[in-house]
């Protein structure tokens, strides 16, 4: 049968496909029988389908299947090819009858163009003729309308010739009509009728100008008392204004009318006349405001030609430029303010009758320096006068010239800023701040007595304070344009520098009252002493001076920072006192002690500042140390002077050394035996020195414990062997 099949077949065309079509058609067509696979092997499909011998059995089957499936096939391929064939004959009918159709239509499109290429020509034949007829209408529309105007324009004319004299507001009339028709002829200038037309009209509107300038004239000074208030010339002067503004010529007329009517200001003050000087100003504001009456009485002019308003504003020129002249020469300064107050009332005047701005009293701000300077001299004199008077009504006593200078400033801007807030304001806080200086330096030389330094300090401290508010006053008040130069911080650091050197002072004369107590207590044979008192009298002499002579009348500022410069200046004197005592024996060492014991309120009781108590503290505490180190047997003094003195340095183990009368030797063997020769060490940290101090203060803490019971014993003591010869006292208990 396979041979059968094979015979079949013989002569037919194979074809091999590609690779990537039979890929594409397994993608398209997936199929899971071997016999369609692309890598088909014949060889290994028979061996799969008999791999046996035994199998062999069923291949006449096998060659059935397989040759039924190859008819089936055959047919397939047969019909299709048959399918194909009619399927290429229809295709073929059907591209013949397209491509008759394309050439019917073509024709077709042929035979549209050239019918539209015909009915453009007719419609542009048609706007041909649209375009002619819409030219000569317009054309013909055009001549009408000028012709119209020319006729408008031409009668306009005749009539503006035929009125009557002082018949204005016909004319004005006539002349707007005109104006309005004459600019639709501007482009036809050169025609020669237009061109008539045009100069006629120009020719009447002269002699309309000169007759209205005329009438005008007429009317005259209305500031002349014997000008006739019923003159015919009022009664048409609005109408003529009508004319006066078709023609064009408000502000020349304006401005010859205003100068005309002004001309009676100048002839009444002429320079160095009866009533130019700036004592008779009134007579000028009072003469401008007859004249505003009259025209307010007449009601002459419309009132969008504000002629009032123009009137001022040449007044106010003209009286700027007389000003000008006679302010450099004026120097009685009453007489210039006088001028300067009624100046700014006429200018408030109108501006609330115009509500218009004028700048007539600007002028006299260049010329205000003598008004500075006698504000300048009123402080001064008021200054001097108070120099020594106090003021108790405050706070703190304080110098009244303070309180005064001050208040006078008040009342200064305030006069002055009702006058001007500009340059001359400007310049008056100038002088402010050369009295300001002036009255620091004064301040200065007043520092006679403790008494009169604290009252130098609060008048400074006020004086700092109010300056600052003061500039904020003056910003205020004063023109934008000075605001950025309003600076008094040098005033103010200038009253500060007074602070100090006030402070200075007082601590400088507290030391000075108590250099005799140190004094005494440097005289005082330390080495030599044989009992202890309950405390020395130079403890005594220095706690009446600080009573009696500590500055109470301070802010609580300034009375701190004094106490804690006091403090700063004198325990350090007082440490030096100690140390520069040649030898000090046990019982100096323990009188020393308890008179610190009771220096030590004293000091604290000046005031309750935490920063200034640690600071007596810690001062006092350094005394204590060196008085309980020249107390410590001298085999113990480098172990005790590492535990109590950490940071202490060779001059300070000498400084104990000597106090406690050592030989050089031994000194110079102690030092050594604390530092090996090797310099000084070096002071600690702040967290080193801060640990040192709270053990200082400690100790300091138990020492005072110790001093007071120290001190009920000797008490007792004192009081048992009081009927005793001194040489017989007993020495007091060892510490």
């Amino acid at each position: 049968m396979m041979q059968n099949a094979d015979e079949k077949h013989v002569g037919a065309e194979v074809v091999e496909l590609g690779l990537d079509v039979q890929s594409a058609m397994a993608d398209v067509l997936p199929s899971a029988d071997p016999l369609d696979a692309t890598d088909f092997d014949a060889i290994e499909y028979l061996n799969s389908k008999f791999a046996t011998e035994r199998s062999l059995s069923q291949l006449d089957v096998f060659i059935g299947d397989v040759t039924s499936q190859i008819t089936k096939l055959d047919d397939e391929i047969s019909k299709a090819v048959h399918a194909q064939a009619e399927a290429g004959a229809r295709a073929s009918r059907d591209i013949g009858d397209a491509r008759q159709a394309m050439t019917e239509l073509h024709q077709k499109i042929g035979e549209i163009k050239q019918k539209a290429d015909e009915s453009e020509g007719i419609v542009r034949e048609i706007c041909s003729d649209i375009k002619s007829l819409d030219c000569a209408k317009r054309n013909l529309v055009t001549t009408i309308t000028a012709l119209k105007r020319t006729n408008m324009l031409t009668t306009a004319v005749a009539q503006l010739r035929a009125v009557g004299s002082k018949q204005y507001s016909e004319a004005a009339n006539l002349l707007d009509a005109i104006a309005g028709i004459l600019s639709y002829f501007e482009p036809y200038g050169d025609v020669p009728r237009i061109a008539e037309i045009t100069a006629e009209v120009s020719e009447i509107r002269k002699k309309l100008e000169d007759e209205v300038f005329e009438a005008f004239d007429q009317i005259g000074k209305l500031a002349d008392k014997e000008l006739d208030p019923e003159v015919e010339g009022f009664a048409s002067i609005k109408e003529a204004c009508l004319v006066v503004d078709a023609l064009g010529a408000r502000e020349r007329q304006l401005a010859a009318f205003c100068a005309r009517q002004i001309e009676p200001y100048a002839q009444l003050f002429p320079k160095g006349g009866q009533y130019s000087s700036l004592d008779d100003v009134e007579r000028r504001f009072s003469w401008i405001r007859r004249l505003l009456r009259t025209f307010q009485e007449r009601n002459m002019f419309p009132e969008d030609w504000q002629v009032e308003a123009r009137l001022v504003d040449v007044f106010v020129a003209k009286t700027k430029d007389m000003f000008l002249e006679i302010l450099p020469y004026e120097q009685n300064v009453a007489v210039t303010l006088k001028a300067l107050q009624k100046s700014l009332v006429f200018e408030k005047e109108v501006r609330a009758r115009l509500d218009h701005e004028l700048e007539l009293a600007q002028v006299f701000d260049p010329f205000m320096q003598p008004y500075v300077a006698l504000e300048k001299k009123n402080m001064e004199d008021m200054m001097r006068k108070a120099d020594d008077e106090i003021d108790q009504e405050g706070a703190l006593p304080v110098f009244s010239s303070s309180v005064q200078l001050f208040a006078y400033v008040k009342t200064s801007i305030k006069r002055c800023t009702a006058l001007t807030c500009g340059q001359t304001f400007f310049k008056l806080h100038k002088t402010f701040c050369e009295c300001l200086m002036d009255y620091a330096k004064r301040l200065m030389t007043l520092m006679t007595s403790m008494e009169a330094t604290c009252y130098c300090l609060n008048t400074a401290e006020y004086c700092a304070e109010t300056v600052e508010q003061l500039a904020d006053i003056i910003k205020s008040k004063i023109q934008s344009q000075y605001v950025d130069q309003i600076d008094l911080e040098e005033q103010q650091e200038a009253f500060h520098d007074v602070i100090a050197a006030a402070v200075k002072k007082l601590v400088a004369s507290l030391e000075a009252s108590l250099e005799p107590s140190l004094k005494a207590m440097a005289s005082i044979q330390w080495s030599s002493l044989q009992s202890v008192d309950e405390e020395s009298a130079y403890v005594r002499q220095m706690g009446t001076v600080l009573k009696s002579q500590i500055p109470n009348d301070l802010s609580s500022l300034y009375y701190r920072n004094f106490c804690d410069k006091f403090v700063a200046s004198f325990l350090p004197k007082f440490y030096q006192t100690v140390v520069s005592t040649k030898r000090i024996n046990e019982i100096g060492t323990h009188q020393l002690l308890l008179d610190i014991h009771s220096l030590k309120p004293l000091f604290l009781e000046l005031t309750d500042n935490a920063t200034y108590t640690k600071f007596v503290t810690k001062h006092l505490a350094k005394v204590e140390m060196v008085l309980k180190l020249v107390g410590t047997p001298t085999e113990m003094l480098v172990e005790r002077f590492k535990i109590m003195w950490p940071d202490g340095t060779r001059d300070d183990l000498l400084n104990v050394c000597t106090l406690k009368g050592l030989k050089k030797a031994d000194q110079t063997h102690l030092v050594d035996t604390l530092y090996g020769g090797s310099p000084s060490p070096t002071p600690p940290d702040d967290d080193t020195r801060f640990n040192i101090e709270s053990k200082l203060e400690s100790v300091s803490q138990t020492a005072s414990l110790t001093i007071n019971k120290v001190g009920s014993q000797m008490r007792d003591l004192i009081q048992k062997s009081a009927a005793r010869p001194a040489t017989s006292r007993s020495q007091p208990p060892q510490e």
